[in-house]
This record gives structure tokens, C-alpha cells and sequence, in this order.
């Protein structure tokens, strides 16, 4: 009973430094957030201007925005202030190729005109099922035998097979040493003739023999201004883990932003009579490997040149090029370009409300199907033009962060402030009862 007494009579004075301790862990633990507990996991946000409220919207992404997600497409939110979602997707008008097949249909027989140097075959270009209309196109890939060739292709189109004009020329090229190259495309400015004639000619060092032609395709491959984002790849110095090689010009790039699609790599040069192979990587982070993106060649062979080369929409930042059979001293390279393909954030505005995106997070999450079925290539051409602000650090992150920080500082207080009133009721005790 003694002991109970004198534990009720014993006054205790904390040191001041303890009572401030303890004080700042409760304020920093309720520090108020204002937002739902999942915007926090999104690393940044941009704010949305320029809305109409229950009209469609699109706003084009910009290279921050695409750098910022980290589960591109699905990893953004668009929500206004009071954290009500609005109905939004990322959209692109291209498909994942980003190539669209033209059918064709073989007109007559092949001709072989040995007297001429060349094969030719006609086709009739049928039109789209839809709109009854001819389809745009502007590329032909031929595939034939042999394994060592240069063969120079014409393609002839026109509205009828007595009415044609050249469309475009180029080269099928397959060389396996000193590096493998291969050309099998022959690209030609956008047109909607519905008929079309290609003369493939006979390789020079071998005349009397005819080309085994074995299949033809006709395609189109958006390349305006207007389907693109044109990208200046920036030169970077070589990496300190990369040795030089020779026998090859490496070119390390940045594309200047991940998560971006690229479609196509620009490399023009001023070797003329020349055919090289290249070969492409990426990357995202110096730390990782690269990894193969694409093969390809450059080739410049009686005036015509080809230094496009398909990448087939990766979405690295980091690029590194491989340029076979030249030397640096040998090979002047211009300005190089990557076309990049065009993203929207496209949305409904459900109120007047500010909205704000978010993104950058692991989470990630669908769009309504009802709201994806609405949207085409018609009802984004006619939705209203909104912006996007700079990229910006998620106040709703910033708040859980300081939040999270101030309980486990108010835990290791209270633990303080625990152990240290134990040692004085201890040694309280002991002076009470030892005296």
C-alpha cells in the first residue's frame, strides 16, 4: 500500500526539449492531406485548362508527361478538386504496327522481258470495304530468292493498267558480308491510284538470270508532319563501360523522354555507293543492358538513298546505333530525327470544376469501355483543344510522405517520452524508499 501511495503523491517535470519532441510528432501526424489516399501513389500531376463542361476534349502529351508515367498508358487519372474521375483515355490514331495492309489482287501473268532486263507484274489495288473508295498507299515490299543481289525496282501506278506513271524507284538488296544487309522495301510519295505495275529488274552481274519473285505487298506508313512528332536525337558521348570496335561507328542518343512511342530513325549521310548495315538498342536507365530494337541498313546505290529505319514503336530514351562496315573518318552523318507517334489525353468534362492529371504511379487502371467506344478518329478531330501545365510534384504525395514521416516520428517519441518516465519513476522510487 505504501508504494501505491507514494506513486500517486510523486510530481514529474519533463525536460522541456521532451515536451517540444513529443509536441512536433503530433502535429506533423495531423497534418490534414485534403485528398484520397491513392493519389499519393502518383508521382506527379498537370493541371487542365481551357474546358468546356459535358464537352470531349483532347490535349497532346508532351515529353515530360511522357517521361513521368511509369505504366504508360494506363497509369494516368484525370480527376478535378473535389477527386471526382473524369471519363479520359490516352488515344493514338495509329495502331500498334503503325502500317496499314492494303489488299491487292495479281492482274494477268507475270511478264518476263528478257530482252528489257526486267520482270514486271500488275495489280489492282481493291478498295476498302467500308467506303468503297481506294485506300491510300505508299510502300511495296517484295520478297524473292537468292541470297546476293542489288536489283533496282520501278513502281508504276496510274488509274488504269494503259494509263501509269513512275510512282517511285529503290533498290532489293540482300548482302551477307562483311554484316548482314537487307532492303525489301520500295517507298514512293502517298497516292490513291487503283492500279499499279512493278518492274523488277534483273542484278547487273548476273543479266539472263530472272529474279525468283515469290510474294508482294503493298502497305501504307503514315509519314505527315501532321501523324508525327519529329524528335532531334541528341549526341551523346560514349559510356565508360563501352569499348570502341572496329569495322563500326557507334552512336550513342537521347531521344529525350521514356515511354515515348517512336515509329521510325533518321540517319542521313553522305556515302554514296554504299550499302551498310545498322542495327538499333535502347534503353531506359545507364544501369540496365540494352536491349535489340531493330535491324536495318542504310544504302545510297545510283542516286537513291534510303536512311529511314523502323522501329516499331519502342519506347526507349537511351538509344545506342550500330553502323557495320564504315569508319567515323569515312562517314559524315547529318542531323539525326526520330518520328515519334502522337498520344492525347482525351476526356469528357463532367463540371466546371479545376481538373488535374495525375501519373506516374504502379498503379494503373482501365478506361470505361462505354467512354472508349465513343472515341474514334472522327470525334477526336472535332474535340476541343485543352492544355496541360507543367509537370509538377503531387501535392497529395508530398502531404503522405510528411504524413507517414511525422508517425513514425510521433512512434519514436512516445517511445522516448515511455522510456524516460519509467527511468524517473524509478529513480523517484528509489530516492523515496531508500532515504
Amino acid at each position: 500500500m505504501a508504494y501505491y501511495s507514494a506513486m500517486a503523491t510523486v510530481s514529474f517535470h519533463f525536460p522541456r526539449w521532451l515536451v517540444m519532441t513529443s509536441g512536433v510528432a503530433w502535429s506533423l501526424c495531423a497534418v490534414p492531406t485534403g485528398w484520397s489516399d491513392d493519389l499519393a501513389d502518383y508521382e506527379w500531376r498537370s493541371r487542365v485548362s481551357g474546358m468546356v463542361s459535358g464537352a470531349l476534349h483532347k490535349v497532346r502529351l508532351t515529353a515530360e508527361i511522357y517521361d513521368g508515367m511509369r505504366a504508360f498508358p494506363l497509369d494516368a487519372r484525370l480527376v478535378d478538386e473535389e477527386d471526382v474521375p473524369w471519363p479520359s483515355m490516352i488515344w493514338s490514331r495509329l495502331d500498334r504496327k503503325a502500317v496499314e495492309p492494303v489488299a491487292i489482287s495479281p492482274v494477268g501473268r507475270t511478264e518476263r522481258l528478257a530482252e528489257l532486263g526486267y520482270t514486271i507484274k500488275k495489280f489492282q489495288v481493291l478498295p476498302d470495304r467500308r467506303t468503297r473508295e481506294t485506300p491510300r498507299h505508299n510502300r511495296v515490299v517484295i520478297t524473292t530468292g537468292g541470297g546476293d543481289f542489288v536489283r533496282r525496282v520501278e513502281v508504276w501506278g496510274g488509274p488504269d493498267e494503259n494509263r501509269l506513271v513512275l510512282l517511285g524507284s529503290g533498290f532489293l538488296i540482300e548482302r551477307g558480308a562483311p554484316a548482314p544487309v537487307r532492303q525489301r522495301g520500295i517507298d514512293y510519295p502517298e497516292s490513291t491510284t487503283p492500279w499499279l505495275a512493278i518492274r523488277l529488274f534483273h542484278d547487273p552481274r548476273q543479266p539472263d538470270e530472272a529474279p525468283e519473285w515469290r510474294a508482294t505487298e503493298v502497305v501504307h506508313v503514315p509519314r505527315t508532319a501532321a501523324e508525327f512528332d519529329t524528335i532531334v536525337m541528341k549526341r551523346m558521348s560514349r559510356p565508360d563501360d563501352e569499348p570502341r570496335r572496329e569495322g563500326l561507328v557507334d552512336l550513342y542518343l537521347d531521344a529525350g523522354a521514356r515511354h515515348r512511342p517512336l515509329h521510325a530513325m533518321v540517319l542521313p549521310f553522305n556515302r554514296r555507293d554504299t550499302a551498310a548495315p545498322v542495327r538499333i538498342f535502347g534503353r531506359n536507365d545507364a544501369d540496365r543492358d540494352w536491349r535489340w530494337v531493330a535491324d536495318g541498313g542504310l544504302h545510297d546505290v545510283a542516286g537513291l538513298q534510303q536512311n529511314r529505319i523502323a522501329l516499331n514503336r519502342a519506347d526507349y530514351r537511351y538509344w545506342r546505333v550500330e553502323i557495320h562496315g564504315v569508319d567515323e573518318r569515312s562517314l559524315r552523318l547529318g542531323e539525326i530525327t526520330a518520328q515519334a507517334i502522337p498520344h492525347y489525353l482525351v476526356f469528357m468534362a463532367a463540371n466546371n470544376r479545376p481538373a488535374f492529371l495525375y501519373y506516374g504511379s504502379p498503379r494503373y487502371q482501365l478506361p470505361r469501355q462505354d467512354f472508349v467506344r465513343g472515341v474514334s478518329a472522327e470525334t477526336v478531330a472535332e474535340a476541343r483543344e485543352a492544355s496541360l501545365s507543367r509537370r509538377q510534384v503531387n501535392p497529395a504525395r508530398m502531404a503522405g510522405t510528411l504524413d507517414a514521416y511525422g508517425r513514425g516520428l510521433l512512434h519514436f517519441g512516445t517511445g522516448v517520452v515511455v522510456l524516460l518516465v519509467a527511468l524517473v519513476t524509478v529513480r523517484v522510487i528509489r530516492h523515496r524508499f531508500m532515504n
